[in-house]
């Protein structure tokens, strides 16, 4: 059975960092370096605050360009530290609310613990992996919460 779940987001990049308040997430903030090589890695760090007290799970989004790819996920907080999972089920749920090009996608990664409390503030890595074409890129990162806790299918 396919339902829609209650997600709020929270939309940073760099290259030009946007910032968006929704009622239950805030990305405070995105470190990211302003060049990759080629077939290189690269490490980003997020700061998100949760504004409002809920049970759920965090989620954290990634719009990179096609044959780009991310993993090694982790997130540190106040009471919850842990890896964030690849959950390609939720790449759609990405994607329905903020529509990619045809030259990204969108890659979701999920957190292993639930309940977050307003002001609360969590730091959030992943590891970011390049293809070998060269060229200038935007790359965005959400940091969500749904409520619904089954899965997104």
């Amino acid at each position: 059975m396919n339902r829609r779940k209650r997600m709020c987001f929270a939309v940073g990049s760099f290259l030009g960092f946007a910032s968006l308040l929704c009622a239950c997430v805030i990305t405070e903030s995105v470190e990211a370096p302003g060049y990759a090589a080629p077939d290189d890695s690269f490490t980003i760090t997020a700061v998100a605050e949760i504004v409002e007290d809920g049970e759920g799970w965090g989620l954290f989004g990634a719009l990179l360009p096609n044959g780009w790819d991310a993993g090694n996920g982790s997130y540190v907080g106040p009471y919850y530290s842990g890896d964030l999972q690849r959950q390609a089920d939720w790449d759609a749920s990405f994607e329905e609310m903020y529509p990619s090009s045809e030259w990204n996608q969108w890659l979701a990664f999920e957190g292993d613990n639930g309940d977050g409390y307003a002001g609360q503030t969590y730091e959030v890595t992943l590891d970011i992996y390049t293809d070998g074409l060269l060229g200038e890129v935007m790359i965005a990162f959400l940091a969500a919460v749904h409520f619904d806790m089954a899965d997104p299918d």
